[in-house]
């Protein structure tokens, strides 16, 4: 498989993760507030940590896709023979 395909199929994976974590937090929040009543709605706790998950998981996808691409560019510069 082709490196850059590779970093595409995990940015891809990374948006339907994200997509999953959005739909999770606000199924989370309204059972916590069916079930554990506060002052204040649990959405707005749920989805602020679920907003900071997505940040990491598009932060990690992206360092690799650049690995990715930094070690693409090594091979072929070797075989450029420079």
């Amino acid at each position: 498989m082709n490196k850059m395909t590779r970093g595409l199929s995990y940015l891809m994976g990374a948006s339907f993760e994200a997509v999953a974590l959005v739909i999770g937090a606000a199924l989370a929040g309204k059972w916590l507030d069916t079930n554990y009543p506060q002052g204040f709605r649990w959405i707005s706790i749920t989805m602020p940590f679920c907003l900071l998950v997505i940040a990491h998981t598009f932060y990690v996808v992206l360092r690799a896709v650049v690995r990715l691409e930094k070690s693409e560019d090594e091979q072929r510069g070797k075989g450029d023979g420079l």
